[in-house]
């Protein structure tokens, strides 16, 4: 006579490996930021990891993966914000990651736009004397 405890750990024994948990968590932690994905996509793919893990991590440990996934110039952006993984909760954090993304975006625009206008115009080379 099997029990249902009986049941659910054989199947557990049979099915799940112990590298594919392991797998799971490694790439929860290994998720890179990408300019494609943006900060939702980065968002998502942590959460994608995050659900399958065994033991999901706790929103701080969330919080601080997803800010220190960022690129560092964003980063400090958030940052000065105010914006921490202890008091910050889930979408201030995402809201902030997504204005800093554009905040950079606006200083390169306006850096290409100064350099065009204000600067002489010389060749790389003539850059590197």
């Amino acid at each position: 006579m099997w029990t249902f405890k009986d049941v659910i750990t054989g199947l557990y024994d049979q099915f799940i490996h112990e590298s594919s948990i392991q797998n799971t968590t490694q790439k929860f932690y290994s998720v890179k930021y990408t300019t494609d994905g943006g900060v939702y996509g980065f968002y998502h793919e942590l959460e994608h990891y995050a659900s399958r893990m065994i033991h999901a991590p706790n929103s701080y440990t969330f919080n601080t993966q997803l800010i220190m996934g960022l690129p560092a110039s964003m980063i400090w952006l958030v940052v000065d914000k105010g914006v921490t993984s202890e008091t910050s909760s889930l979408n201030e954090i995402c809201i902030w990651q997504s204005v800093s993304k554009r905040v950079i975006k606006l200083c390169d625009d306006m850096m290409i736009v100064v350099e065009s206008e204000w600067l002489p115009q010389v060749t790389p080379y003539e850059r590197l004397r």
